[in-house]
């Protein structure tokens, strides 16, 4: 029953937000913007990253993110929401990671890759500065 109420939500959100825009899809922002935002987003937060997302459209779709990203141990569910924040238009994925904990971008990629969407590249604190960072090959 649950999921219907999802798949419910979800349709209904992603129905709205393309009314709502004229059925127009969501603009890419250029890369400098996405990194701009990115550091506005981590700078000084060493226990986050920044994952640029493919298909975010709307703020429902953080349902499934959340749902995929919350199993991994190291994602720390009690920051943002849920352990994750979205910022749609610079179609980003902020995740918050534990304090102490090494995080898995891979693991971080598949999350977001299960739950319908494709993530491109993610953004990290090296301790100076924010920087994009490519997921590694398997």
């Amino acid at each position: 029953m649950k999921i219907y109420t999802y798949l419910s939500i979800i349709l209904f959100s992603f129905v709205s937000q393309q009314v709502q825009a004229g059925g127009e899809p969501v603009p890419e922002v250029s890369s400098e913007v996405r990194l701009e935002s990115a550091t506005e987003h981590l700078s000084g937060q060493s226990n986050q990253i920044a994952v640029f997302t493919k298909g975010l459209i709307c703020s429902s779709c953080a349902i499934g993110i959340r749902i995929h990203s919350k199993k991994l141990d190291f994602v720390d569910t009690k920051k943002l929401s849920k352990g994750t924040d979205l910022d749609i238009k610079n179609q980003l994925v902020i995740v918050a990671i534990k304090e102490g904990e090494t995080y898995d971008a891979n693991k971080v990629r598949d999350a977001i890759y299960k739950a319908g969407y494709d993530p491109v590249h993610y953004y990290a604190w090296d301790g100076e500065a924010v920087s994009m960072k490519n997921f590694t090959q398997e």
